[in-house]
């Protein structure tokens, strides 16, 4: 019931937004990051979104006669740059967490790890799934959208490797803190990641490998 609710409201925002005019894309970039304010990036909720904020744009573009191709693929820039930005959000978290030495959940930061390198590819997935469930100019704009994000790549993408590029530096740093409790869950954290991670984590364990070992005093 509440998703159900939670889904109506976006597409009433979203009509709202696009029966309005003005700037599509921050509208829908707004909208989306308050959905995403808990955090969860799954694909679920992606999914969720995407279909709640493709229908209510469609239908605003059509109550005011707007162009239905250059609405929706405001909107979609919008949620992709919206998407991205939280998982930029989530890596922040992590990183002052581990900077100020605190103890961090290493199940926890996996989970976040992974629903992050699979971000790109779940917004892709999720617009080719709404358009699956559309008729008409909507399936066809929305197929033709998610193929060129398909191809191209996405905002979500260019941010998600910069955020776990950033996540990578701050873990690799504190194998060498002084804190033994820290440096030995940075150097675990590590070593499992390896077995998780694609593109710049794939040498996270590698950098961990030739980071001097501490010294005894």
């Amino acid at each position: 019931m509440e998703t159900s609710n939670v889904a109506d409201d976006l597409k009433r925002e979203a009509e709202t937004a696009a029966s309005q005019g003005g700037n599509l894309r921050d509208r829908a970039r707004q909208i989306t990051l308050d959905a995403l304010k808990d955090g969860k990036l799954s694909l679920e909720e992606i999914r969720n979104i995407g279909q709640a904020i493709t229908e209510g744009v469609s239908l605003g573009l059509a109550g005011r006669g707007g162009e239905l191709k250059s609405g929706l693929k405001e909107a979609v820039n919008g949620m992709d740059e919206a998407i991205g930005q939280a998982a930029q959000r989530v890596s922040m978290t992590f990183r002052e967490a581990i900077e100020r030495g605190k103890d961090f959940n290493e199940m926890e930061l996996k989970s976040s790890i992974e629903r992050m390198r699979d971000l790109e590819r779940d917004f892709v997935e999720s617009l080719k799934d709404v358009a699956g469930k559309s008729g008409g100019k909507l399936k066809e704009e929305l197929t033709e959208i998610s193929g060129h994000l398909g191809r191209t790549g996405t905002d979500t993408g260019g941010r998600v490797k910069e955020s776990l590029s950033a996540l990578y530096t701050t873990l690799n740093a504190q194998a060498g803190s002084t804190s033994s409790t820290l440096q030995d869950a940075a150097r675990t954290t590590a070593a499992r990641l390896a077995d998780l991670a694609s593109g710049v984590l794939a040498g996270f364990s590698e950098a961990m490998k030739h980071k001097p070992e501490k010294r005894a005093e």
